[in-house]
C-alpha cells in the first residue's frame, strides 16, 4: 500500500495538547499500514511541517481538522473533515476509509 499518499493538517481549537497527540496517532497509523503521510501541524509552535501545492496535488486523500480554515488549497481534492478528537480516539479507521475510497476508485479506471 506504499503508493498511498495521504496529507493532513491538525489544528486543536483549545490549545495545542491535541494538535501534536493527532499527529502521533496518524503517524502510528501510517507506519503499520505502509502508507506515506505527511501532516502540517497548527499548534503552539506555529505552523510546522508546511503542506506543499506538491504535496496536496499528489495526496490520494487529505485529512483537515474541522478548525482548519484555508481550504483553497484543497479545493477539488479528496478531503475528509473531522473533529481533531476523532482522530486521536480512533485514526486507524479514519485512515483505512480513506485507503478504502482510494482502492474504490481505481476499480472504476479499469
Amino acid at each position: 500500500m506504499s503508493n498511498i499518499k495521504i496529507v493532513a493538517v491538525t489544528k486543536c481549537p483549545f490549545g495545542s495538547v491535541y494538535t501534536y497527540l493527532a499527529e502521533e496517532a496518524l503517524k502510528k497509523v501510517a507506519k503499520e499500514l505502509k502508507i506515506d503521510i505527511k501532516i502540517e501541524s497548527q499548534g503552539s509552535m506555529g505552523i510546522e511541517n508546511v503542506l506543499t501545492e506538491k504535496d496536496i496535488d499528489f495526496a490520494d486523500g487529505i485529512i483537515l481538522t474541522e478548525n482548519i480554515n484555508d481550504e483553497k488549497r484543497f479545493e477539488g481534492k479528496n478531503v475528509v473533515r473531522v473533529n481533531i478528537g476523532d482522530i486521536v480516539k480512533d485514526a486507524s479507521s479514519l485512515v483505512k476509509n480513506i485507503i478504502n475510497n482510494k482502492i474504490d476508485n481505481s476499480h472504476h479506471n479499469y
